[in-house]
């Protein structure tokens, strides 16, 4: 809708209109093709516009207005002599398309739409749509193209409207000598003024008859006084000029109030009149009501200027509100300004899942909630995506700025309702303040762009200032992002392997592969840095690919030497565990290395199962029914109560480093790592503790009857050689 919208903002005339939209109805990947045809004096049908894959009609199909054959009575000749759409959800089925289902079949057509398309109200054309699936023209798709197809009626009433007005100035343009004559023809009112330049006369309709009393006050009036007349202050002061100049004027355009409050909009045109002897006796000319012009460009005018989907203004609007307020805070002080940047988390993961009608109607809801802790005179714009950014008035200190930001924050800490599901929706926000970090609206939106990024690295639903030493961890950010794509072609990237500890025997039954990167100049980065740099940029897919392969064949390795066999766990990161073909990678990964699925055990943290469980559990449980096992890892410090594990199809509980980091000290930290244990024992998980460093620590560990470590105290990661070598070291001293 989005594209058509801009198509019909951009297109000079009808063809350019008809193939634009076309193309962009095929270009949302929802159509195979899309077609405009409109019927020649004969009846039939010809394409006048074409996009996808059928886009040339072969003259022996035949589509006709003619009903009496069955070739006249399919879709495009029912919407096209009834005026309203038609489909089909099984066009190879349907006996009103029988005509065509050998062409379906040729070029696999399940579905097809045609939607009427009218210039001033006579139908002239059908948009006609093809889908590969059956079922495509659902409720919701059948209302989206049905408003593209009422704003294509729209333009093609501009286009005829704009063409009638050129018409009419042309001929006013030819026949200046014979201007009363032609008022009748091009005008609804012609009016003459004396030379005191007070109204003496009008004749024809203006406005409507019920408004012919209050024009009638015009008499004996100057425009200027009459009540209810409003005109923008230039436009005001050209025409009074050209008056008092006694010169002709166009296009004088202003709006006229009735009795009743409605508003209509008029154009005036007038030429000077002078007698034999040459001295001026007024004006004379003509009144046009160009109100549903004004209508029309209004409405194209918001077009272009605000998001159809949430109503807010749109980068192009909110690019010029940003421009006027740097201009008015730059002249005076009090003006000053903050910008917030704001992106929503993980929002993509909505749309994968539930598919780009609940992602849409979430950022609609996203789009109110917005605006509930802003002051009337702040603005909230939509960019694209999932970005939104607001610019707050008078603000020039960060503390306010700080303060509105996490009132939004605050806002989101309730679920989004969408139809029957509730969603936790988190948002980065970035903030930049005008006469503080800039001084121009280029460098206020990167700057805030930028401290929205740190705020998603410091963990997501967060706020960031910016600063310049933000500024520089940006650029080092985006050094090291070039750079992570160069260690991944120049063999860079290593793992290490640290092992888990049965807590009863002191034996290694699993080992962790934990990534490395070894920059030839910077020397090791920290996983902290470059991971999520994978994550934003996209490398995480085939860096956790290549990671989860190495891990799986060296397991293999270490199987030949004849070590003693142990589980291997690897992690997933949010987007490899969203990614579609992440199963059947895994599975073919264990084939190819001969590795039982059973040993192997994919580690997701709990932030990732907390913000959209349905989904997560669907994944899992696809996964686990080849036999691969699954983990909760860094578990305690995502929000999730105790009560929840009981719906996660988990094997194995991770207890966060931080709850063991001051576990000797802390009673808190016990009673939470305490419960940890005994619930997911409860719930038949193997638990394993985190970051196990000191003797006090694996004590308390031992008390609780937890059934594996994992830490310093007993071994570090390590590359894999040093790793068999402690390992069957360790194998035999037992």
């Amino acid at each position: 809708l989005s594209l058509t919208n801009e198509a019909i903002l951009r297109a000079e005339s009808r063809q350019d209109l008809f193939e634009d939209v076309c193309a962009a109805a095929v270009s949302s990947g929802l159509f195979t093709t899309a077609s405009i045809l409109a019927p020649l004096k004969s009846g039939r049908f010809k394409a006048i516009a074409n996009a996808g894959n059928y886009t040339r009609q072969p003259e022996k199909v035949l589509v006709t207005t003619t009903p009496d054959i069955p070739e006249g009575r399919g879709l495009t000749s029912e919407a096209f002599r009834s005026g309203k759409a038609q489909s089909s959800n099984d066009f190879k089925n349907d006996p009103r398309t029988s005509p065509w289902h050998d062409l379906a079949r040729q070029f696999d057509i399940g579905s097809a739409a045609a939607y009427p398309l009218f210039e001033r109200k006579q139908c002239i054309a059908v948009m006609l749509f093809y889908a590969g699936p059956v079922d495509t023209f659902d409720a919701q798709n059948q209302s989206i193209l049905q408003s593209m197809a009422d704003n294509i009626s729209f333009a093609l009433d501009s286009f005829a409207a704009d063409e009638e007005q050129q018409r009419a100035a042309e001929a006013i343009r030819r026949n200046e000598q014979r201007f009363r004559s032609l008022t009748s023809l091009t005008s609804d009112f012609y009016w003459e003024m004396d030379a005191g330049l007070h109204f003496i006369q009008y004749e024809g309709r203006i406005i409507g008859e019920s408004n012919q009393k209050a024009v009638r006050t015009l008499i004996g009036r100057h425009l200027w006084n009459m009540p209810g007349v409003r005109a923008d202050t230039m436009n005001w002061r050209r025409f009074r000029r050209l008056l008092r100049q006694e010169k002709a004027f166009r296009d004088f355009e202003f709006s006229f109030t009735n009795s009743e409050g409605q508003v209509y909009h008029l154009s005036l045109a007038g030429e000077p009149i002078f007698d034999d002897q040459q001295k001026f006796s007024g004006y004379r000319g003509i009144s046009r009501d160009i109100s549903d012009k004004k209508r029309a460009d209004n409405r194209i005018r918001h077009l272009a200027t605000h998001d159809t989907l949430t109503g807010l203004p749109n980068r192009v609007m909110f690019t010029e509100l940003l421009r006027n307020a740097t201009r008015t805070a730059s002249r005076y002080k009090d003006n000053a300004f903050a910008v917030l940047f704001i992106d929503l988390d993980r929002f993509k993961t909505v749309n994968d899942t539930y598919g780009h009608h609940a992602g849409d109607r979430l950022l609609v809801e996203v789009a109110k909630r917005l605006r509930q802790p802003l002051r009337s005179s702040d603005i909230v714009a939509r960019l694209g995506g999932d970005e939104f950014v607001v610019l707050l008035h008078k603000v020039s200190a960060r503390g306010l700025a700080l303060t509105t930001a996490n009132h939004i924050l605050e806002t989101f800490s309730q679920p989004v309702k969408v139809d029957d599901r509730e969603f936790m929706v988190g948002c980065s926000i970035g903030v930049s303040l005008f006469g503080i970090d800039a001084f121009n609206e280029e460098e206020l939106m990167n700057h805030a762009d930028t401290a929205m990024y740190a705020a998603k690295e410091d963990g997501r639903n967060n706020v960031h200032c910016y600063s310049a030493e933000l500024h520089q961890h940006t650029q080092r950010r985006a050094g090291l992002s070039l750079q992570l794509r160069q260690a991944l072609q120049h063999d860079q990237l290593s793992l290490n392997y640290q092992a888990k500890l049965d807590m009863n025997t002191g034996q290694a039954v699993g080992v962790e592969a934990l990534l490395r990167w070894h920059h030839p100049e910077l020397g090791d980065v920290s996983p902290s840095q470059f991971i999520p740099i994978a994550e934003d940029n996209g490398l995480i897919i085939p860096i956790g690919e290549w990671a989860i392969t190495q891990a799986i064949k060296q397991l293999h390795e270490w199987d030949t030497l004849n070590l003693p066999p142990l589980n291997l766990a690897v992690n997933l990161s949010a987007r490899q565990f969203n990614y579609p073909e992440l199963g059947k990678f895994i599975i073919n990964a264990l084939r190819a290395a001969s590795i039982d699925p059973q040993r192997l055990e994919l580690e997701i943290t709990e932030s990732l199962m907390i913000q959209n469980p349905e989904h997560a559990i669907a994944v899992i449980k696809a996964i686990k029914d080849t036999g691969v096992r699954f983990a909760l890892d860094d578990f305690g410090t995502g929000y999730s109560s105790l009560g929840q594990l009981r719906h996660y199809p988990i094997d194995t509980l991770k207890i966060d480093r931080a709850f063991v980091r001051d576990l000797a000290n802390s009673r808190e930290d016990q009673a939470i790592s305490k419960a940890i244990i005994s619930m997911g024992k409860t719930l038949g998980m193997a638990v394993v503790a985190e970051g196990v460093e000191t003797p006090d620590q694996l004590a308390l560990l031992s008390r609780y009857q937890c059934d594996q470590i994992q830490g310093f105290f007993y071994h570090r990661p390590v590359p894999s050689d040093e790793f068999a070598s402690w390992h069957l070291k360790q194998t035999q001293n037992l």
